[in-house]
């Protein structure tokens, strides 16, 4: 709860004020998520330093900066041109989770780079990302409480043992009524889409946590590292927040602007 208490308003700062002090926040956390992410095939984050995990490191750090100074485009080509390096350096070092280290890579810079583009958007960028922050937060909430009370059939007992169905349409409703009440406060002209948009979000955030749970169980980690006390590390933190931010990151460009406009 004081983990809580200290980093949830500090990142809702980070969010409201937006430009450098979001994307230094974001990309601090993506340069963290990697190296958690290293660290679990490796055993524990740091117990190997290798020229792949410091490419890896800074890729992610640089990636969510270059969103203020460039266009998405050149950031994204950037991007692929450290994960050609990456690729490169793993395959010289010829370490057994080669592969594993590499996706991490393109999975943790592309959705870091996503938040913070979204948050530049001219038109409702704060609402977007707060939007995105309330329903990944919504969706945790909703699912460990409903999962708590019913119980029921397992979600995917060999991935994550305490999921269950019932915890999974608990957090798709708590995502749906925080996104109907996010709709009427920027006036959308359609918050019964934007309630069904958040469930269906809802389940993204789902698939993400279970594909970091996945990632872990591969490698018989129960958190990705010890950085929040009572949370585990910024990897199984922001798991949701990766998954719904390159979801809705994608729904943006086939919508051409805002939550409220492409509806």
């Amino acid at each position: 709860m004081l983990s809580a208490a200290v980093l949830g308003p500090a990142a809702l700062l980070a969010i409201w004020i937006g430009g450098w002090l979001f994307a230094v926040l974001a990309a601090l956390a993506a340069a963290l998520m990697y190296w958690e992410w290293h660290g679990l095939s490796a055993g524990r984050p740091g117990s190997e330093r290798t020229p792949s995990l410091a490419i890896g490191i800074a890729g992610c750090f640089l990636g969510p900066l270059l969103v203020i100074v460039s266009q998405p485009p050149a950031v994204l080509a950037t991007g692929a041109v450290l994960a050609a390096g990456l690729a490169i350096v793993l395959w010289i070092e010829r370490t057994s989770d080669r592969l594993f280290r590499w996706v991490g890579f393109p999975y943790i810079f592309v959705c870091c780079v996503a938040i913070v583009w979204l948050r530049e958007l001219p038109a409702f960028g704060l609402e977007t990302v707060v939007w995105i922050f309330l329903v990944v937060i919504f969706t945790d909430t909703g699912a460990y409480f409903t999962g708590r009370a019913i119980g029921g059939p397992r979600l995917a007992p060999r991935i994550s043992p305490k999921k269950t169905w019932s915890g999974l349409l608990g957090g798709v409703s708590a995502a749906a009524l925080v996104g109907a009440a996010a709709a009427v406060g920027v006036e959308a002209r359609s918050p019964v889409l934007i309630a069904a948009l958040s469930g269906v979000l809802a389940i993204v955030a789902q698939i993400g946590d279970l594909l970091i749970s996945k990632a872990k169980r591969r490698f018989d980690v129960k958190d990705s590292s010890t950085l929040i006390p009572g949370h585990g590390g910024v990897l199984d933190r922001l798991d949701g927040f990766l998954a719904v931010s390159l979801a809705t990151a994608g729904l943006m460009i086939a919508g051409r602007d805002s939550v409220q406009q492409w509806l």
